[in-house]
């Protein structure tokens, strides 16, 4: 995807009041430093079902500990992690030396390299990036322990073209919520918890006609009290349409169109669960990310 690296905006707010890190993970012993919104820990492998989550026909709960499962059906998978059952939702991702500008490059390894900075439930692909670049550019703004870490350069012509959503992820409220931010001017304000990613809304994508893999986060208020705190991590290991993809958030897991994020997917589309069969559920270390969704389950 070539980028234009000039990102018009109505404003740009950044209030990095302080740099130091409020959660991190275990840092490997050739690693540099990561950012993330996820304290890491040693997990318990302990079952246990989401009480107030009902896993809908023709799929199937291969893998669970507290707060956490995992779906299949066919060579699909949805992770779901509920934040008031104690589970963690976030990125991983290195530090960076000009973090906060449209050309703050970000650092590109394997997603089993990712996975190895902490001990996570699931680790999957996440944002949109330039592939032809390490380090590269990101396209759309990430917001992480209350800092934004990179604006964004707007990415190509179309991308521009196209309304972008946000994941607000509240870890002390134990909520989420997705939120319109604009397509050619982009409302910053809008990403307003300390951990905010950015992509398109669910009606976007890229090559939106062709079968490809697929990935996107949509979220649900399953207990009824008005806060969205489930979080459903779609990652398509047969190739759909994008149309064919987001509906299967929207029929099969009653998510509301307007609660859906979609992220990249194509060759970046991969998943881990470490637990279950001890490898890629979804691609194979095929292409290097420069950041990827994590998730803990409770302690």
């Amino acid at each position: 995807m070539k980028y234009i690296c000039t990102l018009f905006v109505m404003f740009i707010v950044f209030s990095i009041t302080s740099c130091q890190k409020v959660d991190s993970l275990t840092e490997s012993k050739t690693s540099p430093e990561v950012e993330s919104g996820i304290v890491a820990s040693n997990l318990q492998n302990r079952s246990a079902q989401i009480s107030t989550f009902t896993i809908p026909k023709g799929w199937t709960s291969v893998k669970s500990s507290k707060g956490v499962q995992l779906l299949k059906n066919g060579g699909d998978y949805i992770v779901v992690a509920n934040l008031k059952e104690g589970a963690k939702f976030g990125m991983v991702f290195d530090s960076l030396a000009n973090r906060g500008g449209a050309d703050a490059k970000f650092r590109r390894k394997s997603l089993g390299t990712w996975n190895k900075y902490g001990t996570f439930f699931a680790c999957a692909n996440s944002i949109y990036f330039n592939a032809q670049e390490d380090p590269t550019r990101i396209p759309f703004p990430l917001k992480q322990n209350g800092i934004i870490y990179g604006i964004g350069n707007g990415g190509s012509n179309s991308d521009r073209t196209r309304e972008k959503a946000t994941l607000n992820i509240d870890d002390v409220n134990k909520s989420a919520e997705v939120l319109t931010i604009g397509s050619t001017y982009l409302d910053y304000t809008k990403l307003r918890t300390r951990k905010a990613y950015v992509g398109f809304t669910y009606k976007d994508g890229n090559v939106p006609n062709s079968a490809t893999k697929r990935t996107f986060v949509g979220i649900k208020d399953v207990d009824g009290d008005g806060k969205k705190e489930t979080i459903l991590l779609f990652v398509s290991g047969t190739a759909k349409t994008h149309k064919n993809a987001v509906n299967i958030l929207i029929s099969s897991f009653s998510c509301s169109s307007s609660d859906i994020v979609t992220f990249d997917g194509g060759g970046s589309s991969q998943l881990l669960c470490p637990s279950y069969k001890k490898g890629y559920l979804v691609g194979a270390d095929t292409r290097n990310l420069p950041a990827a969704f994590v998730v803990k389950a409770a302690e």
